[in-house]
């Protein structure tokens, strides 16, 4: 019996990792949110308030977004006198 539960959390752990792995850094891309270098982690941690559930995605949104990081510095946008922020 401890084993099936173990194993059941286990499960858990994993399914809920593949399920958080870097959404909200997809959904703002998707939406034209390039150029806004780790916009996936402020998001997680903006929303975390309402959505509790978005401080276990914090992470993934971090590693996603420091890969998609060359990108989003190429597609920076431009402002009159030079880069944004």
């Amino acid at each position: 019996m401890k084993n099936a539960v173990r194993r059941f959390a286990v499960a858990s752990l994993v399914a809920a990792s593949l399920c958080l792995t870097g959404c909200l850094s997809t959904t703002a891309r998707v939406y034209g949110c390039w150029g806004e270098p780790y916009i996936g982690t402020q998001l997680a941690l903006g929303y975390s308030g309402e959505l509790p559930f978005l401080w276990a995605d914090a992470p993934f949104e971090f590693v996603l977004d420091t890969a998609l990081l060359p990108v989003d510095l190429i597609v920076m946008p431009f402002t009159d006198n030079g880069y944004t922020n």
